[in-house]
């Protein structure tokens, strides 16, 4: 599953080459979209696809709930017994796949986290259960220079127990082949 960053439109022509590019290596790949309606809250910004920025876990469920008929499709037409699922996500989409990792919402072996980061826990907004530790995947973080922004979100995914690797990355605030 990959998650895009920040989308206007059709979205980067340089994320979705990176994306075809692991089409061609033999994976299959399913590009969710955010919601318009989460980005229209801020003016400007009205035509952009955007990924749930607190934690509300209805806001959380609803996307999901959104993919399940795909995830279904995609299982069905790959051969063979069941499929582990990996996360790859971008700037604003790593940020949400990052809350997906911690609480479990999402089951997926690993999350490869390109220029996430992590914004403060919105007041009154629940701190999620992290998953059984049977369920935790692994965490990549491909960090680019927003120091305390990764830090922060370090902190938190450690905190949940997830197994976690970080990786320095010149320009790794976006997706590139």
């Amino acid at each position: 599953v990959y998650l895009h960053g920040h989308m206007e439109g059709r979205g980067d022509a340089a994320e979705w080459a990176a994306a075809h590019g692991v089409v061609a290596r033999g994976y299959a790949v399913v590009l969710p979209r955010g919601r318009r309606a989460l980005c229209a809250l801020k003016a400007g910004r009205e035509d952009e696809f955007c990924w749930p920025h607190g934690g509300d876990p209805g806001e959380i469920r609803a996307v999901l709930g959104d993919w399940d008929h795909t995830l279904w499709q995609v299982n069905e037409l790959l051969e063979g017994a069941a499929h582990p699922r990996f996360v790859l996500a971008s700037g604003e989409g790593a940020t949400f796949a990052a809350r997906l990792a911690q609480s479990g919402a999402f089951k997926a072996k690993a999350f490869a986290l390109v220029g996430a980061g992590d914004a403060p826990a919105e007041p009154g907004e629940p701190t999620p259960s992290p998953p059984a530790a049977s369920e935790r995947p692994s965490v990549l973080l491909l960090e680019g220079p927003e120091g305390e922004k990764i830090n922060r979100l370090d902190k938190r995914l450690s905190g949940a127990g997830l197994p976690l690797v970080r990786c320095a990355r010149s320009g790794a605030t976006t997706l590139s082949t």
